[in-house]
């Protein structure tokens, strides 16, 4: 099993650390994110909770299709102004994306998490 993300730093010597994970700017560094899951050979799915625009659709997509050749599922949630087209090319199919209010947050979070795999 990959570490927990609090050993994630001394698990790969620091280069974790140098990823731009997060905000940047107005809009978020989702490639990032899902290299840093890259870093992870066991990991069976990732879930994508955003309220806005990726920085980089390219490269987060990119980066979603090598997860996806290993078999991880991706599961995304936007609210308010994600860019609800781009998260249905970036889960692992069209209907595991979904778009909700801010205040439908939580149930959609918890939707997602009957989704992932068991075991």
């Amino acid at each position: 099993m990959g570490p927990s993300s609090g050993d994630a730093d001394r698990w790969d010597g620091g280069k974790i650390a140098k990823l731009r994970v997060g905000l940047v700017g107005t809009t978020t560094n989702l490639a990032a994110g899902l290299l840093l899951a890259e870093k992870f050979p066991e990991l069976a799915a990732v879930v994508i909770v955003t309220d806005g625009l990726s920085n980089d659709n390219a490269a987060a997509l990119d980066a979603a299709d090598s997860l996806k050749k290993r078999g991880v599922d991706i599961i995304c949630i936007g609210t308010d102004d994600a860019d609800a087209r781009f998260l249905k090319e970036l889960a692992i199919r069209s209907d595991l994306a979904t778009h909700v209010s801010s205040r439908e947050l939580r149930s959609a979070i918890s939707g997602a998490s009957h989704l992932l795999p068991q075991g």
